[in-house]
């Protein structure tokens, strides 16, 4: 999710910009930068750093070339830039700084700067060599770049507006990554003097899929997986605790119905996020169901209650055991906070690279 918003009006204030850069593979470039001069300037200089990016190099390296591009650019002269690339199989991120604030991972542990790997602002002279970090990010992981209008207090940056901006988000860790933002931008007040640019990205977990025994034993360890699933996705708590009601009750039929008396067999369970928010549920047996009885009583209403909290339910019978398909969607009161989130192990999105003012 990317976020810019313009300073007050009559402000002097620079521009920021964003850029996120699929590159080859499962890698994605995240890139925040700030400057002094006309939109035309940042702009030469996003697109040059896109550029080197997208040709393979890491970066460190990347900055080196855009720093030297810098020199022979009039009006680059202190632009700042912190770029990321982030391998979204392995979870292995890769920063370099050129005189920007450090970029913030948040986890479930708490928040952390990454503080090093820090160099000088672009085509400043005598610089050394812009040095790289590496770590490795885990499943729910989220990364945080922004510019310093979301921190400024009374013109400055200061060692406690970094504190504040760690403690609060380290606050809402496994928020969804648009109720993060929300969270963040209130630090400022109601409305930033600066320029603010944001970019909140979350390392999503792989789907569920899991092939387990048919066996009672065996659901709460399915429910332990699909809660940790749950947390790294970041759903909403009614969203995952209706996760769990009707997975719950599509498993148990698996358990119940599918096999006879003195056999035994599998299930098969898969839980997916949808694109645009929600879970995609899909549970297959491979047994046969026994016939639903005349009366009931309390038993057998699985599927009844699964109809009332999904948002659409399907059950095929084949010849080889019996699959439950359905959808569900956050609740009216959370679509927001559901919906535009920079998917890292898929695809990226957060609207094009805006927010440069001359």
């Amino acid at each position: 999710m990317a976020h810019y918003q313009p300073g007050a009006a009559g402000i002097q204030a620079g521009g920021d910009w964003y850029h996120v850069v699929p590159l080859t593979g499962t890698q994605v470039a995240i890139v925040v930068g700030q400057g002094t001069s006309t939109a035309t300037v940042l702009d030469q200089l996003r697109n040059a750093l896109a550029g080197y990016l997208l040709d393979g190099h890491p970066p460190a390296t990347a900055l080196e070339y855009l720093d030297r591009f810098a020199c022979r650019l009039q009006g680059a002269l202190g632009s700042s830039v912190a770029c990321m690339v982030l391998d979204t199989r392995t979870g292995e991120l890769r920063w370099a700084r050129a005189g920007h604030l450090p970029p913030l991972i948040i986890n479930r542990d708490g928040a952390r700067f990454l503080d090093d790997a820090h160099g000088t602002v672009l085509a400043a002279p005598g610089h050394a060599l812009f040095e790289e970090g590496s770590t490795r990010l885990d499943p729910g992981a989220t990364v945080l770049l922004y510019t310093d209008g979301l921190i400024k207090h009374r013109g400055e940056v200061t060692d406690g507006c970094l504190a504040q901006l760690a403690t609060t988000a380290a606050s809402l860790g496994t928020a969804p990554p648009a109720a993060l933002l929300t969270a963040l931008r209130g630090t400022h007040g109601p409305g930033p003097a600066d320029n603010v640019a944001v970019v909140v990205g979350r390392l999503l977990p792989e789907p569920v899929h899991e092939r387990l025994p048919a066996d009672p034993t065996r659901l709460k360890a399915l429910r332990r997986t699909v809660a940790t699933w749950a947390a790294a996705e970041g759903l909403a708590p009614d969203l995952a605790a209706d996760l769990q009601l009707t997975l719950g009750e599509a498993a148990a039929n698996a358990v119940e119905h599918a096999y006879q008396k003195g056999t035994s067999g599998d299930m098969d369970v898969e839980v997916r996020r949808r694109p645009g928010g929600g879970v995609d549920v899909r549970v297959r047996d491979f047994g046969c169901w026994r016939p639903v009885p005349a009366v009931r009583g309390y038993r057998g209403r699985g599927l009844d209650l699964i109809r009332k909290i999904a948002a659409a339910m399907t059950v095929d019978i084949h010849a080889d055991g019996t699959e439950i398909r359905f959808q569900l969607l956050p609740r009216p009161e959370n679509q927001r906070a559901a919906g535009t989130v920079v998917p890292l192990p898929a695809t990226l999105t957060g609207g094009p690279p805006v927010g440069v003012r001359p």
